[in-house]
């Protein structure tokens, strides 16, 4: 979770979605201040000159991810050992029975938008 500034070509699209490993979240397209992403056949694609922000590598949960980082990031913390599920502020659990999102990227967007909330 560095404050490094990489390129989408130098982190995502080679480790990531070259690879085969991207979710289609979304959460690279959601974070990009400078709109350059778009999701195109459930992968970010660039439709613009990536300003090399590095902060769709920061967001991505596939790119050289860790969690102990992650929680530092975002809680300025690490987990306790009483902490089995690692920190939160709170834990909700839900199911969706509407078939019109129970697509992958609904559900991804349904997720961002419930923590949007918060």
């Amino acid at each position: 979770m560095g404050a490094s500034k990489i390129s989408f070509e130098a982190s995502l699209a080679a480790d990531v979605v070259e690879a085969g490993r991207c979710l289609g979240c979304g959460a690279c397209i959601a974070v990009c201040p400078y709109e350059c992403l778009k999701l195109v056949k459930w992968h970010p694609s660039l439709v613009k000159e990536c300003q090399s922000c590095g902060l769709c590598a920061q967001a991505c949960p596939r790119y050289n991810f860790s969690q102990t980082q992650m929680e530092n990031f975002v809680f300025g913390r690490s987990r306790k050992p009483d902490e089995p599920f690692g920190i939160y502020r709170r834990l909700a659990v839900a199911q969706a029975t509407d078939e019109k999102i129970l697509t992958p990227a609904k559900t991804a967007e349904l997720l961002l938008l419930c923590w949007l909330m918060r």
